[in-house]
């Protein structure tokens, strides 16, 4: 994955949290999972390993048990709950981008965080992040289709390769 893409990654899913966050809905015990995620992101850009399997399987479920408590006990709103949930599995998710479709969860997850944002805010800025998010949106969803026509072009490149074999010394 080209660094680029993995900057444009976190840079959607960025602008996704912020705006959840300046609608003023979100409770400020959520956050720390903002420079979570960007950590997260730094740490795949520099190559470093992702989380294990383990470790995110119980961060998510310890994320579902949150949203749970969360709607149902502490704010008893869904759309909320629902914002706090994206929160934390974007910062999850930061440290789980291993697949190549991997970026493409964390887009339809920040285009949700602008969903339930709009619902909380009319605000002119709210706007013009909507707009910029929709270009940046269309512009990686491009790139990511070169980038799998590429991953395609070499498994077609290397399948002929592998096709050639010499079973016999050639003589000339």
């Amino acid at each position: 994955m080209p660094a680029s893409y993995k900057v444009l990654t976190g840079l959607i899913a960025l602008a996704g949290s912020l705006t959840l966050i300046m609608t003023g809905e979100v409770n400020p015990l959520y956050y720390p999972f903002l420079p979570l995620m960007l950590f997260g992101y730094y740490r795949l850009l520099r190559g470093r390993p992702q989380g294990s399997k383990v470790l995110i399987g119980l961060s998510s479920i310890g994320g579902l048990i949150v949203f749970l408590l969360d709607a149902l006990i502490l704010t008893g709103d869904y759309l909320v709950s629902v914002g706090h949930l994206s929160l934390i599995f974007h910062a999850i998710k930061s440290f789980d981008i291993k697949e190549p479709y991997d970026p493409l969860q964390v887009y339809f997850m920040a285009l949700l965080q602008l969903v339930v944002a709009s619902e909380f805010t009319t605000q002119m800025l709210f706007g013009v992040i909507l707009f910029f998010f929709i270009g940046l949106f269309i512009f990686v969803l491009i790139m990511a289709h070169y980038i799998k026509a590429e991953m395609e072009m070499h498994k077609i490149k290397s399948a002929s390769i592998k096709k050639i074999e010499i079973r016999y010394p050639v003589l000339l």
